[in-house]
């Protein structure tokens, strides 16, 4: 008793208390980096994502509780600058994705908890790439990861599944369209990016599911009044149409010239199918009729694209155009899938006008008064097109009589103004695109608004 009394009065006892401190600092700090992360400041956040990679690496904690506690952070802290490329994010994302696609392909399933991981990983993904979209030197520091061969090799496999049949009926294709989705946010203004080896194989998957027969056969047996779309009919009809209608790469016209003239039979067949019943149309079904159409207006529209549909389509787009429930539903802005249908259908009348074969047999349908009613509508960028249209297909002395020059040169200053206000060069190229006509001079127009 001496002993050990004299033991704990002298230097060694000290020392005894010190290492014990330090075990004690140890184990604190073990259990408890997750638990800093909400009350860690950024400069102090880098260390800790260094122990938590060195944890994950040492199989004390688990891709799930570390994706948990991520997930709860604010999106402004888990893309911080000092973040955003550290090796953390790697484990946790690509690299666990990649193993968990190749079992999802090899085997056919995953377990309920390999599911939830992959909603976790791919929740969280989510949050960096949108919170970083606009930032160049943060998406210049994600590519650097994101954009890995293997990783995204692995979502090309189990796409290009789906357009075999496979997963069809597995909930986790919802996880997989999320991803799809990232992928095309991440590329929003990257367009430098977007023939990226690894993006191109991406793209070849969602082409094959769009040519595949899965799309047609869940397209066909739609419900017109459909109020939400399953899973694999979300997938397949607006997520894949979607990512290849954001595709503006070297590539785009080619794609989309050999998807329209391999589908436009079908999408003949489908348009035929439901516009007997088109003022029935749910917001899912017109929205995926929407993404239908805007694949074809990405085309050439050509006869050899064609192939001897154009009267065919004219004949259904006349259809849609005379939709008392799309027209009613029409918006100053793009912000419902009834404008965006007749965007793109107004658009699809004008590009075919273009081409003088087709002129005749749109001439022939005597649209005058169809195409003038959406002079009248509460949309700019349908207006215009309008008179565009207008211009093409009537007699100059009764153009003259429709047209109102001062509110022509009205629309186009207001989509000169959305060009110069617009915030990204997407929107200002699109609106461009939509002032520019062969006929129609805004310049022109200026003085009559005298």
């Amino acid at each position: 008793m001496i002993y050990r009394a004299e033991f704990m009065r002298g230097a060694p006892a000290a020392l005894w208390e010190k290492k014990s401190a330090g075990r004690k600092l140890r184990l604190s700090r073990q259990l408890s980096s997750l638990d800093v992360l909400k009350t860690a400041s950024v400069n102090e956040l880098p260390n800790i994502y260094e122990l938590l990679s060195q944890e994950l690496r040492a199989r004390t904690k688990s891709v799930e509780e570390i994706c948990q506690k991520l997930n709860d952070l604010p999106d402004e802290i888990l893309t911080a600058t000092s973040l955003i490329d550290h090796n953390l994010y790697i484990q946790l994302i690509p690299n666990t994705l990649r193993i968990l696609l190749e079992k999802w392909h090899s085997e056919d399933y995953l377990t309920n908890d390999e599911c939830n991981l992959f909603e976790l990983i791919v929740k969280l993904l989510s949050k960096l790439v949108r919170q970083s979209a606009y930032d160049v030197n943060k998406i210049d520091k994600i590519q650097q990861w994101l954009l890995n061969l293997t990783f995204i090799g692995g979502v090309f496999t189990c796409v290009l599944d789906i357009a075999k049949g496979r997963h069809l009926q597995d909930n986790n294709i919802e996880n997989l369209g999320t991803l799809l989705e990232i992928f095309s946010y991440f590329q929003t203004e990257q367009k430098s990016i977007m023939d990226h080896p690894a993006l191109s194989l991406l793209l070849d998957s969602v082409v094959a599911c769009l040519s595949s027969s899965f799309y047609i056969d869940t397209f066909i047996q739609l419900h017109p009044e459909t109020k939400k779309l399953i899973k694999s009919k979300q997938f397949l009809l607006v997520t894949c149409t979607d990512y290849f209608n954001a595709y503006t790469g070297n590539q785009q016209k080619i794609l989309a010239n050999k998807l329209v003239q391999t589908m436009i039979e079908n999408y003949i067949n489908i348009y035929e199918k439901f516009l007997i019943v088109v003022d029935q149309w749910s917001q899912p079904m017109t929205r995926c009729i929407c993404s239908m159409t805007i694949i074809i207006l990405s085309s050439d529209l050509n006869e050899e694209i064609l192939l001897g549909y154009e009267e065919n389509l004219i004949e259904n787009f006349i259809k849609i155009l005379n939709s008392t429930n799309l027209l009613k539903n029409i918006s100053p802005i793009s912000i419902n899938s009834q404008t965006l249908l007749i965007q793109a259908i107004i658009h699809l009348i004008y590009q075919l006008c273009l081409n003088d074969n087709i002129l005749k047999i749109v001439k022939d349908k005597q649209l005058t008064d169809i195409i003038t009613k959406f002079t009248q509508v509460n949309n700019g960028e349908i207006t215009l097109e309008a008179y565009k249209i207008l211009e093409l297909i009537t007699p100059d002395s009764e153009f003259t009589e429709i047209v109102d020059p001062v509110k022509v040169a009205e629309v186009a200053v207001n989509n000169l103004t959305d060009v110069l206000n617009s915030s990204t060069d997407v929107n200002r190229e699109k609106v461009l695109t939509g002032l520019k006509s062969k006929q129609i001079s805004f310049v022109e127009l200026l003085p009559l608004n005298e």
